[in-house]
């Protein structure tokens, strides 16, 4: 059984590691971003009911920090969040408040939490002690999180020209402010068991990904 979390920057290759790592160990995944995006489509924040990568981008790094308690002007009143112009995305006329409960910096994490803690009950239940990735780490107490359950953190890595080419291709664009937001900055701080330098082709990184897994399994 290996734990696996995988951390970087966008379209530096995590989703495409991570679909061969439980491919390949018949994994199970925990995300951070499901449950963010499922809760952004429960309120019908997106025009169409939809999320769309290129266009939502900015939707979802906001709402997760308005979810972390982090994002500025916004008014706390009655138990309701007020979000005013920092959302821009919101149509005035369509959705201004809306009932969020408490927002706290360990929101996130405590939804991936109990994600984690069905698929281990589930686990011993029909006794598989199935391997578990998670790949979508972006902050410092969800890296702290999955550590303290016994993961392998990995970071992932790839040259900015040939992350941003990516996302041109994959999205047909970028909002290159979107870059500097905290959950793409804080990374480059955050500490890891080993990297991994994705600049070249997916199969040699997932090679090197094996042969370390081997040694810190």
């Amino acid at each position: 059984m290996i734990k696996l979390a995988l951390m970087g920057k966008m379209a530096c290759g995590k989703s495409t590691l991570s679909a061969k790592f439980q491919e390949f160990y018949n994994a199970k995944r925990v995300s951070l971003a499901d449950p963010l995006k499922e809760e952004v489509l429960r309120l019908q924040l997106t025009p169409d009911g939809k999320i769309d990568k290129a266009r939502d981008r900015g939707l979802l790094q906001d709402y997760a920090q308005l979810r972390r308690g982090e994002k500025s002007k916004i008014f706390y009143y009655a138990g309701r969040v007020i979000i005013i112009k920092e959302l821009a995305y919101l149509d005035p006329n369509h959705l201004d408040a809306i009932l969020l409960g408490r927002c706290y910096s360990d929101f996130w994490v405590d939804m991936a939490k109990d994600k984690l803690n069905q698929i281990i009950h589930m686990d011993k239940f029909l006794r598989q002690g199935s391997s578990v990735v998670v790949d979508d780490i972006r902050r410092l107490n969800e890296l702290e999180m999955f550590k303290s359950q016994g993961f392998i953190i990995v970071k992932v890595e790839a040259d900015d020209s040939l992350r941003l080419q990516r996302l041109i291709d994959r999205d047909g664009g970028f909002d290159a402010s979107r870059l500097n937001d905290i959950s793409e900055s804080e990374i480059d701080s955050l500490p890891c068991d080993f990297s991994i330098n994705n600049n070249g082709f997916i199969k040699e990184s997932w090679e090197e990904l094996v042969e370390n897994l081997a040694i810190f399994s």
